[in-house]
């Protein structure tokens, strides 16, 4: 199975958009839909890399180098870094439980805007903001 099969494969088993799904990968709209139609032969390893990582499995499961997708595996319980991320992420990044996140902790995560993820000094900027709101609905 060539690597654009696997994709609009696991696009279809997780109802992903093209759209959706190139707004979540950082990609142009037009470089996903020309690979998806085979106008793109050869994409790049950065391409097929974002695309993995926005829909949640490895290169190597794209590329058909394995059956087996190493997310699956791990969040399935059947891997031994499963209890490791437990016990080293907070509570509110397990998914078991929504918990009081820091505005801080929170920007530091994979924001977007337009499609293009924040750099470190928009996320302090944004952190700003979002205190100075905070503030003022404490008056």
């Amino acid at each position: 199975m060539e690597v654009v099969d696997k994709i609009k494969e696991v696009m279809e088993q997780r109802d992903v958009s093209q759209y959706r799904l190139a707004l979540d990968a950082g990609i142009p709209h037009s470089s996903l839909s020309a690979l998806l139609k085979g106008e793109t032969k050869n994409p790049s390893m950065e391409m097929i890399s974002k695309i993995g990582d926005a829909l949640h499995v490895t290169t190597d499961y794209l590329l058909g180098k394995t059956d087996v997708n190493l997310y699956d595996w791990i969040y399935s319980g059947e891997g031994k870094l499963q209890e490791e991320i437990k016990e080293s992420s907070p509570p509110y990044l397990t998914g078991e439980e929504l918990d009081e996140i820091p505005i801080e902790d929170l920007v530091m995560h994979n924001l977007t805007r337009k499609g293009k993820p924040l750099t470190k000094e928009q996320k302090e900027r944004l952190s700003q903001i979002l205190q100075a709101a905070a503030d003022l609905l404490d008056q």
